[in-house]
């Protein structure tokens, strides 16, 4: 895919990911951003041709697109991002955030306790 810039630029689909990618500094969190790009491009046309995919929890899609299928994460905070317990943290996290500070620090200390209990 080529699109056109203004004074008559072309970037490829690929130079406008890379673009973006290194703006927003996630670059550097892989070892390989091709491979990041490559699966990005992918992923793209799966997202388009699912109706559902606007229902998806926000945490599901980040690691889908940038970590599930990923092997050359370099930064272990958004590597662990693998983990369902890592996950199921910043779900809870976000859906916390429209309750009052006292709510959210009650349920943050609930969630522990639950965490510490099952981890024996």
């Amino acid at each position: 895919m080529r699109v056109e810039r203004a004074f008559g630029e072309e970037y490829s689909e690929e130079n406008i990911i890379q673009r973006i990618l290194i703006e927003c500094g996630i670059e550097k969190y892989y070892n390989n951003i091709s491979e990041l790009i490559e699966r990005i491009k992918k992923v793209k046309n799966e997202i388009i041709s699912t109706p559902n995919w606007k229902y998806v929890n926000i945490i599901d899609k980040i690691c889908y697109i940038f970590i599930d299928s990923v092997i050359n994460i370099n930064d272990f905070e958004i590597k662990r991002l693998k983990n369902i317990e890592a996950k199921d943290f910043y779900k809870n996290f976000i859906k916390k955030q429209k309750f009052q500070l006292k709510d959210r620090i009650k349920d943050q200390y609930e969630y522990f306790r639950l965490f510490s209990i099952s981890c024996g």
